[in-house]
């Protein structure tokens, strides 16, 4: 997918900075791409974390949810005893 590949491709790429800051040492220009790279990052998970909200909230509508009928079954329930005891008196 296109957002988990900007996660992924910025990870690698902050990586390689961190390795050439490792073997070459600081450097303005290394420190600058890495910061500009960690923002980038940052961006990318903010989108994945969206994306994976909003794809849960689609799947939870079309599926919806697991105690639904557990839940309509108790109200109903609820319900039926709450008319039995009415009509008994």
């Amino acid at each position: 997918m296109y957002v988990h590949n900007n996660v992924s491709d910025a990870e690698k790429y902050l990586q390689s900075i961190q390795d050439q800051i490792q073997a070459n040492g600081h450097s303005d220009q290394l420190m600058n791409e890495e910061k500009k790279v960690q923002h980038l990052q940052n961006e990318a998970h903010l989108k994945q974390e969206t994306f994976r909200q909003e794809k849960a909230k689609i799947r939870w509508h079309v599926n919806g949810d697991r105690n639904q009928i557990y839940l309509l079954g108790f109200v109903v329930n609820l319900f039926k005893n709450h008319t039995n005891k009415i009509l008994d008196v």
